[in-house]
Parts: structure tokens; C-alpha cells; sequence
């Protein structure tokens, strides 16, 4: 099936810590030098708009992938959401009272996405439970102390899946849906 719908591409480990360091600009040239058509980015951590791809989302990871691999040297996983898919994560917000602090405010995105099944008991080991939900596929935390001092949940998430996994905070994710219109 193709898809030639507005695609947001979250790579992980970008710009975090001293490896994996890429400006923007290069990472968005090398990959239209792929064919790969980077129209936003967010942020100076991996958070890409791409347009005018036309194959499965599944497919566009891994041309990013390849293309990061062979072009800049980086080998990091992207989850791909098209603009109907990181809609539906805004628009299932089960934390309302968050989006006052939206920097406190992550959303855990899987790939493949998580059943409510396998997220319940993501949810009853989290260290503050009440601040966990799920919908949307997606693990939602609310962090009212602060991202650093919350506990991590993207590693437990990977670690007991073999999922890849990013989490973004809310503003991020409203940036990045912005920027698809």
C-alpha cells in the first residue's frame, strides 16, 4: 500500500550527549541527496517532517536509517508516525492538567505501537503509576517534578519488547504536528 501522506520521522539518539552529534542542515541535505524530502525539522534532536514519500511508512525508516548509516556514519532506529497517526497521540491526551508544563509532559512511542494489554504492566511497575497511561499506542507520563527527576521508562519499554522506542515532550509533538500543515 503507498502513502503520500505528511510523515514525522523521530530518530533516536540525536544531539544527546556527546555522540551522535549532526547538525540539522546536514542531516536534511544528505538525506534529500537519499531522496528522502525533509521539509521541517524541531529541535536539534532528530525530529524531521518529510513529504512526498510515497511507500510504506516501515519503508521510509529504514531508507533513513540507511541513509544516516551510509552517508553521515550515524546508525540510530527511526519510528515513523504520519500526520494522521501523531494526531490521534495529541488528540488522545489522557493528562489534560499537563499541558500547562508540556516540557513535563513526555510521550513514549513504540514501534510497533503498543497494545493495552502489553502497556498495563508498563504502567503497574512505573515508579509514580498515577502519572501513566496509555492511548494512542503510545505510553503517556507526566513527569509534575521534572523529566530528570521522573523515572525513565523508554529503557523498560525497550528492554522488555525488543521495541524501538523515543519518547518526545508534548511541546515537541506540537511543534512537530504544526509543522505537517
Amino acid at each position: 500500500m503507498t502513502n503520500s501522506k505528511v510523515h514525522v520521522a523521530l530518530l533516536r539518539g540525536i544531539n544527546v550527549g556527546k555522540s551522535g552529534r549532526v547538525k540539522m542542515v546536514d542531516l536534511t541535505r544528505e538525506l534529500g541527496l537519499a531522496g528522502i524530502e525533509v521539509t521541517a525539522t524541531i529541535v536539534q534532536s532528530g525530529n524531521l517532517v518529510v513529504t512526498g514519500w510515497t511507500a510504506t511508512s516501515d519503508e521510509l525508516a529504514r531508507a533513513i536509517e540507511r541513509a544516516m548509516a551510509s552517508r553521515l556514519s550515524l546508525n540510530t532506529r527511526c519510528l515513523i508516525r504520519t500526520s494522521t497517526e501523531l494526531g490521534a497521540v495529541l488528540r488522545a491526551n489522557p493528562f489534560a492538567a499537563a499541558l500547562e508544563e508540556p516540557s513535563r509532559y513526555l510521550v513514549h512511542l513504540c514501534d510497533p505501537p503498543l497494545t493495552a494489554n502489553r502497556a498495563k504492566e508498563f504502567i503497574s511497575d512505573a515508579a509514580d503509576p498515577a502519572n501513566v497511561a496509555f492511548a494512542a499506542g503510545s505510553l503517556y507520563q507526566w513527569c509534575p517534578d521534572g523529566i530528570s527527576n521522573s523515572q525513565p521508562l523508554s529503557p523498560l519499554l525497550e528492554k522488555r519488547t525488543g521495541a524501538a522506542v523515543t519518547a518526545r515532550n508534548w511541546r515537541t509533538l506540537e511543534a512537530l504536528m504544526a509543522a505537517c500543515s
